[in-house]
């Protein structure tokens, strides 16, 4: 049988492991120590919905402001739906979002139809524009993943895999802390010290 040798303190050789016990300890080890490898895009991206659903909330009320035809949850509404695609196939690693029916465009047509003939047919329900504003935000979503890994774009009738790693998934927490910061700015600081501000220019009665 195979061993290793070192000198002991008093110059003599003794066994240190035997060969069957080495392999048998690199084979143990192994998922103790890829436990602590960064793993590579292609195997693990953990994705978090933070950024998909605020990104779209933030875009809108920088753009648009507030719009009167806005109804009063509509921003929520425009978070969720730019958080859907994750909510309704939750997944972890790249393939499995490879793999996600609600990551292509027949389930984006599918339900952008629904929300268009919604809006059209009961338009004190559902605003057209607030129907647009929700498939952007979910195709939002689609595009945030081709960017940071890819997408198939056509599962589950076919396969059109396209992307790049343009978004490192390291950036995903730092972005998701920025844009809470940012919504916490735009709809509870801004408001506030408009408030304060009228409250000083108001003359006293």
């Amino acid at each position: 049988m195979l061993s290793m040798t070192v000198p002991d303190m008093n110059g003599l050789k003794m066994p240190l492991v035997t060969a069957p016990v080495a392999c048998t300890v690199v084979v143990l080890a192994r998922p103790c120590v890829r436990q602590f490898v960064a793993k590579t895009p292609t195997e693990e991206i953990r994705m978090d919905t933070i950024t998909h659903a605020l990104a779209p909330v933030i875009l809108t009320r920088l753009v648009l402001g507030k719009p009167a035809w806005m109804p009063k949850y509509g921003l929520v509404f425009i978070g969720l739906a730019g958080a859907l695609p994750d909510l309704l196939n939750p997944h972890i690693t790249l393939e499995s979002r490879l793999a996600s029916w609600s990551h292509g465009l027949p389930f984006w047509t599918g339900l952008s139809t629904v929300l268009l003939v919604t809006a059209l047919a009961r338009p004190r329900l559902l605003h057209v524009k607030l129907a647009a504003l929700l498939s952007a935000a979910y195709l939002f979503h689609m595009a945030c993943d081709a960017i940071s890994g890819g997408i198939n774009w056509l599962h589950p009738f076919g396969t059109f895999v396209w992307g790049a790693y343009l978004v490192n998934p390291l950036w995903w927490i730092p972005m998701d802390v920025i844009l809470i910061l940012t919504a916490y700015y735009l709809f509870r600081l801004q408001p506030l010290r408009a408030r304060l501000k009228n409250a000083v220019r108001r003359p006293d009665t």
